[in-house]
């Protein structure tokens, strides 16, 4: 499940300019504070800080801003649908809100990568949507053997366990286990894996003042190096320059 990500800007609103809206594709609105309301099917939304609302494409919305708000708004196209409900929340406010402090950097000072940088960080927020609501077709499947495989998975990230011998446990051919871990979850294993990486080193970076050379160490990387390319290829800055946005 993969979204192309097409228009990104950030905005402040105390009045929607088109309060009765339709669209030509999906817009995901993301609330950084304030509040807005929006109408769908007659029924009322309330999106507060921290949460989001999907503008779904060729559907008539009526919204309201409730309280002068700052939005991040992300037009895209995927083939597949990426957020299965309209209004959509997030229970690790800590990484929304670092995700929304990095977009929120990026209105203030623009760069050469300035969309790829958005284009990074809208995946971090899909990512962590799926990673929290296990989003997939078969929704509501319990999978005892593929929940055991996640739980090594994430009992492994400082071992450099090789996922293939964590799918082999399984019983199943490693192209089965994938299959099967993505029916699960949504997430083939190594998207799950880096997930849980880069969560934890966005963590580490944030709240602790340890070198980076040990986070990448504590994250399972071989070494500094090879961390840094990884977690800027995933998150579209460098650690040190994450570091700095949460100060």
């Amino acid at each position: 499940m993969k979204a192309q990500l097409l228009v990104s800007v950030g905005v402040y609103r105390e009045k929607f300019q088109l309060e009765s809206f339709i669209g030509s594709n999906d817009i995901f609105m993301l609330c950084g504070d304030g509040s807005f309301v929006v109408t769908d099917n007659g029924k009322d939304y309330t999106v507060k800080a921290n949460e989001g609302f999907l503008f779904r494409k060729n559907t008539l919305y009526h919204r309201v801003i409730k309280s002068p708000a700052h939005l991040f708004l992300f037009r895209f196209e995927s083939k597949t649908p990426v957020f299965r409900t309209n209004h959509i929340t997030f229970s690790d406010t800590a990484r929304i809100l670092s995700t929304m402090a990095m977009l929120d950097s990026l209105d203030k000072v623009n760069t050469v990568d300035d969309f790829s940088l958005r284009r990074h960080l809208f995946d971090d927020i899909v990512n962590q949507y799926l990673f929290e609501n296990r989003s997939s077709p078969t929704e509501g499947i319990s999978d005892p053997l593929m929940e055991k495989a996640a739980s090594d998975i994430r009992e492994s990230i400082n071992k450099r366990t090789p996922l293939s011998e964590i799918g082999a446990k399984t019983g199943l051919s490693y192209v089965q286990f994938i299959r099967r871990f993505k029916d699960c979850f949504g997430l083939t294993p190594q998207d799950y894996q880096k997930g849980l990486r880069i969560r934890r080193a966005k963590d580490m970076l944030s709240e602790t003042d340890m070198l980076i050379r040990d986070i990448a160490g504590y994250c399972g990387f071989e070494n500094e190096y090879y961390f840094s390319n990884y977690f800027k290829k995933s998150v579209g800055m460098s650690p040190s320059e994450f570091r700095s946005t949460t100060e």
